[in-house]
């Protein structure tokens, strides 16, 4: 504990504190499949690939749609939808997650 200050954060200098500027450095593999894709698909061949994306898009593609909002916009974060007849075991369970019984349920919904 002598890395950290009083209150338990770690004082300047310390190892962990500095974090990782650089992040991780690509392995020699990552390398070299990264030269090979630069290699084989060109900024020219990229930008048609693109286009085509985008024309597909217009002509109603959802996948080419898709395809480019992930790279204009990025991923949409993952969500869970529940299905209504999951309902009932998803309250239970929730109840017994926070120790309610159903009465208490009922009751707090009455009380607002």
């Amino acid at each position: 504990m002598a890395d950290r200050d009083k209150n338990g954060k770690f004082i300047k200098g310390h190892q962990v504190s500095t974090g990782n500027k650089g992040g991780r450095p690509p392995r020699a593999r990552e390398e070299q499949y990264n030269k090979i894709m630069m290699t084989a698909c060109t900024f020219e061949d990229w930008e048609a690939i693109v286009a085509t994306a985008v024309q597909q898009a217009k002509q109603g593609d959802q996948r080419a749609r898709e395809w480019l909002c992930d790279y204009l916009v990025g991923k949409a974060p993952q969500t869970v939808a529940l299905h209504h007849s999951m309902a009932d075991e998803t309250r239970q369970f929730m109840r017994e997650l926070v120790g309610l019984s159903g009465d208490d349920e009922e009751e707090a919904e009455a009380n607002g």
